[in-house]
């Protein structure tokens, strides 16, 4: 049965960005008050080697050590990361099947008349982090700062790589500024990735945790298109003095996601072992 959403709703949706662990909706109405009493299937939307696969791997090792049971990762990326989600509305609903969570499938439900996937039939079980989305362009591109891009743009529409989600920071930014861009959107960050630093695209959405590896050897931080500042230690290693969009005067993405969810959180209640822990 598809729900409603309303306007207030689908504009926080929008723009919203935060990683969420999701069950679907029966396992939670029981209550599951042994919960886990067997390995969890964790399941990542997104291919090896970005960065929700690391922050799932990293999540994992935590995960085993505080419910004592493997929480055994499985990738699987496509369509958005819906395919994803389809996986788990058709596996048993009985809590052991979680999923690491961006908003990309929510957005897409949003931009489509039949989406694959409803979110009104998956329960949030607890939201883990938000995260910043960057702009980055090659070391030796006129891109390289935020007046070379807009000039650049100027001459021809600029050509940026990411998953959806991360996109969506960008996209806010560039249509406030006027810049004409191509979108290619990927199912997992790792091949935006490869093809930005192949130079096949011109910029590169990405995470904090994404441009460390390429920042400063091989590409730049042109912006930080979210309100959430860097981290001292993490704004040093980028370069340092990161711009922000409200810097420029523009809009920054929110990219977070609490009062969003919170009619989907006040549905009934996911097991309360998983709802108490914290990874932070």
């Amino acid at each position: 049965m598809r729900h409603g959403i309303s306007t207030t709703l689908r504009k926080g949706l929008a723009i919203a960005a935060c990683t969420t662990l999701v069950l679907s909706t029966a396992a939670v109405a029981d209550g599951h008050g042994d919960w886990p009493e067997r390995d969890i299937d964790f399941i990542i939307p997104f291919g090896a080697g970005g960065g929700s696969d690391a922050w799932a791997r990293t999540l994992s090792t935590g995960a085993r050590e505080h419910f004592g049971v493997d929480w055994n990762l499985q990738n699987r990326p496509g369509a958005g990361a819906t395919l994803a989600w389809e996986y788990l509305l058709d596996q048993p609903a009985d809590g052991y099947t979680v999923l690491l969570s961006s908003p990309t499938p929510v957005l897409t439900a949003l931009m489509e008349e039949d989406p694959l996937v409803d979110p009104y039939d998956l329960k949030v079980a607890g939201y883990i982090s938000a995260f910043r989305s960057l702009i980055l362009a090659a070391n030796d591109s006129p891109m390289a700062d935020w007046e070379g891009l807009q000039e650049a743009a100027g001459d021809s529409p600029v050509v940026i790589a990411g998953t959806n989600s991360l996109l969506a920071g960008a996209a806010n930014i560039f249509a406030e500024a006027g810049v004409e861009a191509v979108y290619v959107p990927y199912s997992s960050t790792g091949e935006a990735v490869s093809d930005f630093l192949g130079g096949h695209v011109d910029l590169l959405a990405a995470t904090a945790s994404t441009s460390l590896g390429i920042v400063p050897e091989h590409a730049a931080v042109v912006m930080n298109t979210s309100d959430i500042p860097l981290p001292e230690d993490v704004d040093e290693q980028l370069g340092g003095d990161i711009a922000e969009a409200a810097d420029f005067g523009y809009d920054a993405c929110v990219f977070r996601a609490r009062s969003a969810f919170t009619p989907i959180r006040r549905t009934p209640s996911w097991p309360s072992s998983l709802a108490g822990w914290s990874p932070c």
